[in-house]
């Protein structure tokens, strides 16, 4: 099935002409204290499956999912995952999900086959423009990231809050 998109009343089909994506975290001082974080750690991220990893930034792609207009809920399931390693223990999260419901914004995925909270996501900013649709927001690291964190390195060293940098997800559609 490919991503949907609701338009009013209407769902218009993302198939295999249409493009999505998630990318976290971009560019920003935030992201540069993660990767500062990471090296610091001797915590080495890799791609898994469809996602791609470049100057620190894991781009998911969409498989299938739906945004309302109205109120701009969704849901958008992602391909793909990412590994986090620091030689002794590792950590991997597949099946990202996008979620936007009510007032609340979250990222999810599955980590040993439970989903969990990885980040929620605030100061949530949508556009559209044509037929393309692009959500940004913050990502803070959720309280089950932070203890899969600390139980990667062995120690506490991240609190659920912490900046994680910036979340874009576009959808082109049409």
């Amino acid at each position: 099935m490919g991503a949907q998109l609701r338009v009013g009343e209407r769902v218009l089909a993302v198939g295999e002409d249409k493009t999505g994506s998630l990318v976290t975290p971009t560019q920003g001082e935030a992201h540069a204290q993660a990767t500062t974080f990471l090296t610091a750690h001797s915590i080495t991220m890799t791609a898994l499956g469809k996602a791609t990893l470049s100057a620190g930034s894991l781009t998911l792609p969409i498989n299938h999912g739906y945004v309302t207009t109205r109120r701009h809920n969704g849901v958008l399931y992602h391909e793909g995952g990412v590994k986090f390693a620091n030689g002794t223990h590792s950590l991997a999260l597949r099946g990202f999900v996008l979620i936007r419901r009510a007032d609340e914004t979250v990222l999810t995925a599955k980590f040993d086959g439970v989903r969990v909270t990885v980040a929620h996501v605030g100061q949530l900013k949508e556009t559209v423009s044509g037929m393309q649709a692009t959500v940004t927001g913050t990502l803070r690291l959720s309280v089950a990231a932070a203890r899969g964190i600390n139980h990667l390195i062995g120690h506490h060293v991240v609190a659920a809050g912490l900046n994680l940098g910036t979340l874009t997800s576009t959808i082109t559609y049409g």
